[in-house]
């Protein structure tokens, strides 16, 4: 017999539902773990993790997927990053939707502060080979992140003001990317 810590996360999932199904009371356990789990955010721990995985990109990597390719295609070296930058800001955008499916409207845009906090201190304090073959797209995702979000909660206007006013504050370039309405 497998021991828990053994289990991929697929068959974690799969046994947890199999047992939420046959008992009540483990369902509400569930919940309220879950509850628990997806009570808070810290916009500051997460702007560090995104600043944090976009510092940390060695460009001896992009240097190494670029070039010529078998198929007589190039790739040059600011593709290349793009192509891995991008990589890491779908990886925090889906958690933002998660933190949406899972915590609520209030979590899911303490996630998205955080995940454009991350990516102003980026555009901003970093300096390496790697984010100058990137410098556009911090705010180019910023942009992207807050019209996506703002589509998916037009009529939630506290909590998009709420999220006007942290730009402002916190991310005064990007403050024009949710004008007052």
């Amino acid at each position: 017999m497998k021991k828990i810590s053994s289990l991929d996360g697929e068959e974690a999932v799969t046994i947890l539902r199999a047992l939420a199904k046959k008992d009540s009371q483990f369902a509400k356990a569930i919940r309220t773990e879950l509850k628990h789990q997806f009570s808070e955010v810290s916009v500051e721990a997460v702007a560090d993790a995104v600043f944090s995985s976009l510092n940390s990109v060695p460009i001896e990597d992009c240097w190494e997927q670029a070039g010529e390719n078998r198929w007589g295609g190039y790739r040059d070296v600011n593709d290349v990053a793009l192509d891995i930058a991008s990589d890491i800001i779908n990886l925090y955008s889906k958690e933002i939707s998660r933190y949406g499916r899972l915590g609520g409207i209030k979590l899911e845009r303490l996630y998205l502060q955080g995940v454009l906090l991350g990516l102003y201190q980026y555009q901003s304090e970093a300096n390496s080979d790697f984010s100058i073959c990137i410098e556009e797209l911090p705010g180019n995702a910023a942009e992207s992140l807050v019209k996506k979000w703002q589509n998916l909660h037009k009529e939630e206007h506290e909590e998009i003001e709420n999220l006007r006013i942290f730009l402002m504050v916190s991310c005064p370039e990007w403050g024009e990317l949710l004008p007052e309405s």
